[in-house]
């Protein structure tokens, strides 16, 4: 005689488990940092991915004529980027993350401008590096330590000054009367370098 296991339906909790899945399609920080908080949530998740390697735009490539790896941002990882070091935390490697207190500006000609935080309370601390480089005017120093300013009077202020969600941060910019040089020079580095974005396509809100 062939014995027959009796079959039981599964109960409500366990299909209510089994059907929560999901699909990420992109493997950016975004789509990553999705996937992981599904995970934890106890969802069953599927990461698509058309590229050979994760990460999106926050990646790294061999270059062919040198042999040399190089990155294709975000090379830049600062201390106000709270989700991103979240995630990195979360994925068991904010260990490797190398931390620098100085950071240079290159101009034409090779020259670098090192910037690096002093004793003053921010954003104050890296006003004498900023007054101190050459490869703005002083026009130009004190329009971005003015727009500085207006980004750090409160977030209530930030939005009735013209920043938000809806406005690009160039046009932020220009409503600060921010010079050519200090755009171009200053505020369009630091955004590409954090943001991996020109400032055209940032919204004021992020990039304050």
């Amino acid at each position: 005689m062939t014995q027959v296991a009796a079959h039981h339906p599964p109960r409500l909790s366990e299909r209510r488990a089994a059907a929560r899945s999901a699909i990420v399609v992109g493997a950016g920080l975004a789509g990553i940092a999705a996937a992981v908080r599904l995970a934890e949530a106890g969802w069953r998740v599927t990461l698509f991915e058309a590229r050979k390697q994760l990460g999106g735009r926050a990646t790294s490539h061999v270059d062919p004529r040198t042999g040399r790896r190089l990155d294709n941002c975000q090379h830049v990882l600062l201390g106000c980027c709270t989700e991103a070091i979240d995630l990195f935390g979360r994925l068991g490697v904010d260990d490797r993350i190398e931390w620098h207190d100085e950071l240079y500006f290159l101009s034409e000609g090779g020259r670098a401008d090192r910037f690096a935080r002093c004793a003053l309370p921010p954003p104050a601390h890296l006003l004498p590096p900023l007054l101190s480089c050459s490869f703005l005017s002083w026009t130009s120093k004190f329009a971005v330590v003015r727009a500085m300013r207006a980004m750090r009077n409160g977030r209530d202020q930030w939005l009735a000054s013209g920043g938000g969600d809806d406005m690009s941060f160039a046009e932020w910019l220009r409503r600060h009367r921010q010079p050519r040089q200090a755009v171009e020079r200053f505020w369009s580095v630091v955004i590409v370098s954090a943001l991996n974005e020109s400032i055209e396509s940032v919204s004021a809100a992020a990039a304050g």
